[in-house]
């Protein structure tokens, strides 16, 4: 791991659909996607609570979808790039 990434830094999947997408999970140095900065959206849920916090509310995050041949970097400057070939 880059001094700048953690274990627990983002999610990226797979959907079922064909595309990708990223979920950066609260870390301190970003996720980038070509250079932009991740900021995953947190969208409430029906009794007004959303999963910003630690308390254990819940809530839905929206992820950002990856295109083929993104170059995605879990870290700050210096921290490797990955291209996403699926």
């Amino acid at each position: 791991l880059h001094a700048t990434s953690s274990r627990r830094h983002a999610l990226l999947f797979h959907h079922p659909n064909g595309s990708c997408y990223v979920v950066d999970c609260g870390s301190a140095h970003g996720t980038f996607i070509n250079g932009e900065r991740v900021k995953s959206a947190v969208v409430a849920n029906s009794n007004g609570a959303s999963n910003a916090g630690s308390n254990g509310a819940s809530g839905m995050v929206i992820p950002h979808r990856v295109r083929r041949g993104a170059l995605l970097r879990f870290g700050g400057p210096g921290a490797p790039c990955f291209i996403l070939k699926s």
